[in-house]
């Protein structure tokens, strides 16, 4: 499990360059966000919408692999 605290374009680059190694294994690999006011958010696309919107405060990737 990787737990990744950046800048706000850190965050949309390296949750775009996990969306293009990913692909279509995104099955095998779950992507979770805290949004700044404590919410959760769950999916690569939520994780990468609230991080464009600055409103992400940090995110986990785990894989099942790793589990």
């Amino acid at each position: 499990m990787n737990q990744y605290f950046t800048t706000t374009q850190g965050a949309i680059t390296r949750l775009m360059k996990l969306k293009r190694e990913l692909g279509g294994a995104l099955m095998s690999t779950t992507i979770v966000g805290r949004r700044k006011d404590g919410r959760e958010v769950s999916g690569l696309q939520a994780v990468l919408l609230n991080a464009r919107n600055g409103q992400l405060a940090c995110f986990v990737q785990a894989s099942t692999m790793e589990e």
